[in-house]
Parts: structure tokens; sequence; C-alpha cells
């Protein structure tokens, strides 16, 4: 994420991303007790918000994101919710992995996409 603050000339806070870092909403991703990633998950309103999807650039390119994109879906359907939305930066390769998997665009905020997903 560090390189699209600096690259949009936003203020980057190591403590602050850290101190935000909340143990509960967060999954790492394994792949043969290898850390290859995360995603943060929490409810806000009525909706599921997905706060981070972070893939090691060794695995990107592998499915290995649309299949945790099916299993965040699964887990908020789960939870008997059916509404995510997540926010982008307009120029990350991220967003043709969630357009390709159902997500509209709501808004543009600045130099990110808010989008949204009805499951």
């Amino acid at each position: 994420m560090r390189p699209f603050y600096i690259k949009h000339k936003l203020e980057w806070k190591p403590k602050s991303y850290r101190r935000n870092f909340d143990p509960k909403f967060v999954k790492i991703l394994e792949i043969n007790n290898r850390r290859i990633g995360f995603y943060k998950l929490s409810f806000k309103e009525n909706h599921w918000h997905l706060g981070d999807l972070q893939i090691s650039g060794l695995f990107r390119g592998k499915g290995i994101g649309t299949e945790i994109m099916k299993l965040i879906e699964k887990t908020v359907k789960m939870k008997g919710r059916n509404s995510i939305k997540l926010r982008v930066f307009v120029d990350n390769p991220a967003l043709s992995l969630y357009k390709k998997t159902g997500y509209k665009m709501i808004e543009q905020q600045g130099s990110s996409y808010l989008m949204h997903k009805k499951l």
C-alpha cells in the first residue's frame, strides 16, 4: 500500500497503519505454512467492508485473488449479509480483479474508487 500512498501524495503513517491492524478483523493467508498475504474484513453500518487485500507479488496472477474473493463473499453470506464495499486506488492492478469478480464502481473519491457488490 505504501507505494500507492506515496504515488498519490498521501501521507503514509506506518505507526497508524500498525495501530489500526486489528487481528480480530484480519485473516492471514498462507500456502504450505508460508505467509503470502492478508485481508481485512469488518462490518460498517449495513455492509461488510474489505479494508485490505494484499498478496505477495510472487503469488499474484495465479488465481489466488479470485479464490480469496470467493471465500470472502461466502463468509459474508454465512454471516447473513449480502453486501460488500471496498476502496481501491484508481491505478491499482487489483482493480481488474474486483471488476472481474463483479464489483461495481459507486463513485470516485480523489485517487480511489468506492466499489460495491450485492451478493
